[in-house]
């Protein structure tokens, strides 16, 4: 039914968004928190700060591809992925593919361009 296809392609975003959103908080937010109001910040903290704003390029990047490669493992009355066949054509595994990507893809993006503890 349309009602499915629509709920299984929203899914494919908002695990996306999921698996970026742990990851920010298991790497990230837990260890440096988020910061308010640091248009006064200077020294260590305003560089904390700008690394933490690059993140939401590679949070968006790592958004954007998990949901892509979900959408080619995803099989759905509006959108058949290339790879939604045989085994991925009657299963939700794209999601889960997705989820995965898009944590991995951002947790390493996160360890490369992430804040770093001040000594």
């Amino acid at each position: 039914s349309a009602l499915i296809a629509f709920v299984t392609l929203l899914g494919v975003g908002l695990a996306a968004w999921e698996a970026v959103f742990i990851a920010d908080q298991w790497m990230i937010r837990r260890r440096f928190g988020y910061s308010v109001g640091h248009e006064s910040e200077s020294g260590a903290a305003s560089r904390t700060i700008s690394r933490l704003n690059r993140l939401q390029s590679a949070a968006f990047i790592s958004w954007g591809t998990g949901v892509a490669v979900g959408l080619l493992f995803t099989g759905s009355a509006f959108w058949n992925g290339p790879f939604a066949q045989g085994f991925f054509s009657d299963n939700s595994l794209g999601v889960l593919i997705d989820f995965l990507v898009s944590g991995t893809l951002y947790a390493s993006l996160a360890f490369l361009i992430g804040p770093k503890r001040e000594a």
